[in-house]
């Protein structure tokens, strides 16, 4: 799996704890699976910017977390907390991309066979969205994120109760 991801995650999760952020329910403006997916292409596209995070330095790191709180503000209206925005974002972010990572047809490493993807979904992604109900909303969003790069994707190999398959 990808390490940014991971330290995404990680970054929200820490973030959680420190402030006690509670996001129990979904903000209306994330309940359609395509707006999660044009917010979590536009964080793709600023945040990450071929950057990997673990190698940022403090001041790079609050400088794109300061940058995700604004621009997710106009995705996110009726989050008016900026650390509950920037928490949301990692999360669905981490989700969305890992999702659509493993349904991809190929990655830089080569073909995602069947197999591949049942045992990234049943050993990484299913644990992690059982325990975070916003990163599970982010894999749910993958196959809308796929749809909105016109990337190629397959659903082969997975079970059928897994949250990527619910608005495919």
């Amino acid at each position: 799996m990808d390490i940014n991801m991971a330290t995404a995650r990680s970054w929200a999760i820490v973030a959680q704890w420190a402030t006690g952020i509670e996001l129990s329910e979904l903000p209306i403006s994330l309940r359609d699976p395509e707006v999660r997916a044009s917010l979590v292409n536009e964080i793709d596209s600023f945040f990450v910017g071929g950057a990997t995070f673990v190698a940022l330095s403090e001041s790079e790191i609050r400088a794109r977390l300061d940058d995700l709180a604004q621009r997710s503000s106009a995705f996110l209206p009726d989050v008016s907390s900026a650390r509950d925005r920037v928490n949301l974002c990692l999360r669905l972010w981490s989700g969305c991309i890992d999702g659509a990572k493993t349904i991809a047809m190929e990655t830089r490493s080569g073909p995602n066979a069947p197999q591949d993807r049942d045992n990234i979904f049943r050993e990484w992604i299913h644990p992690r969205a059982a325990a975070d109900p916003v990163y599970a909303l982010g894999v749910e969003a993958a196959p809308a994120f796929k749809r909105l790069r016109r990337q190629a994707y397959s659903l082969e190999g997975l079970p059928q109760e897994s949250p990527v398959r619910r608005f495919a």
